[in-house]
């Protein structure tokens, strides 16, 4: 019955009905206690989060653990917590304790889970994750003043400055830096990029990020700004930059559409670059726009015959192929830093 659900879920994150916008945000400002700049609520549907299920300890479990449904989870307490629901604290803490627990030394949560559709096995870490850990854990030390989550906040920020093939979360070579949100795999997914990119924006401008990460984040707004145009599908948005089988690419389901719209007003905010906002403007105007709206359709039942088809044939998906982005080439390692570089 709940794979039925789903089903009918992402049908409608595909097909939509409805083009408002009801991704709720928030601009960034000059305090270091503000919630969190993309807004979740409970509650499934197309825009809701299925946080129904917890463990015996309160932690966030809906048959696996998730380090970015956890610290999404307790940005979401806290943004009720900073609003006056002092009920809301336990829970949060609740979380970020969890995060305290499971943070490796080198400051990575990794995934307990495959990721197929990405080649992926368990042990696989995402700068998503690691982006909104670090800004649960900020949240947490806000609350507390413990000295231990504003530690493990900046540890957890170590992965984006490291390349993927040295262990980290970003694509660090010829003058690009991208956050990626699948680890190994760097099909440059465009919200998780984004994400760990607010993190990397708060701890360079409250102090508690990590060595190295203005000087990458710098050059992540450059990559982002070079490559803005290739996830721009005329007023629409494209997910990542990647293909599979056909090589082609699919629109983003409306969910992550506004998710878009969200990020590249708040990242024009923090950045002050009018480029991002200027996509946000005209990716907000494509849901208004009959023209759009039919090629969104049109390319949603693309998919889906792709799907049923695949689904037919029982035959299982090549795993996403990234493309290429500035002067990084994903299939090459970044060089190895020598010992004598330090």
């Amino acid at each position: 019955m709940k794979a039925r659900s789903q089903m009918l879920v992402d049908l409608q994150k595909n097909f939509p009905v409805r083009w408002e916008m009801r991704r709720r945000y928030r601009l960034p400002s000059d305090d270091p206690q503000q919630p969190f700049y993309t807004s979740w609520h409970p509650g499934g549907g197309i825009f809701g989060e299925d946080w129904d299920r917890f463990d015996a300890g309160g932690v966030l479990f809906a048959g696996r653990y998730n380090p970015n449904s956890v610290a999404a989870y307790a940005l979401y307490c806290y943004e009720r917590l900073h609003a006056g629901e002092s009920a809301m604290r336990q829970p949060m803490l609740r979380q970020t304790e969890y995060l305290l627990r499971t943070q490796r030394e080198d400051g990575a949560f990794p995934y307990a889970f495959a990721l197929p559709q990405y080649g992926l096995k368990p042990g696989w870490i995402s700068g998503i994750a690691q982006g909104k850990a670090a800004a649960a854990l900020w949240r947490a030390h806000a609350v507390t003043q413990d000295p231990r989550y504003r530690a493990a906040a900046t540890r957890a920020l170590l992965p984006l400055t490291l390349d993927i093939s040295q262990g980290g979360t970003a694509l660090l070579r010829g003058g690009t830096a991208f956050f990626e949100e699948i680890g190994s795999n760097p099909t440059h997914i465009l919200n998780g990029h984004v994400t760990a990119a607010f993190a990397a924006w708060e701890a360079c401008r409250f102090g508690f990020a990590p060595p190295g990460l203005d000087e990458i984040h710098e050059t992540a707004i450059r990559t982002l700004l070079a490559v803005l145009p290739q996830y721009d599908a005329d007023g629409w948005s494209y997910y990542q930059l990647a293909v599979r089988e056909n090589g082609e690419r699919h629109f983003a389901p409306i969910n992550y559409h506004q998710t878009h719209i969200a990020q590249m007003h708040v990242y024009s905010a923090m950045t002050g670059r009018g480029e991002f906002l200027a996509m946000s403007r005209k990716w907000r105007r494509g849901m208004a726009q009959w023209n759009v709206r039919a090629r969104v359709w049109g390319d949603s039942g693309a998919w889906l015959i792709e799907t049923l088809g695949r689904r037919l044939a029982r035959r299982s998906a090549e795993p996403w192929r990234p493309l290429p982005i500035g002067g990084a080439d994903p299939a090459t390692p970044a060089p190895r830093p020598s010992a004598a570089a330090g």
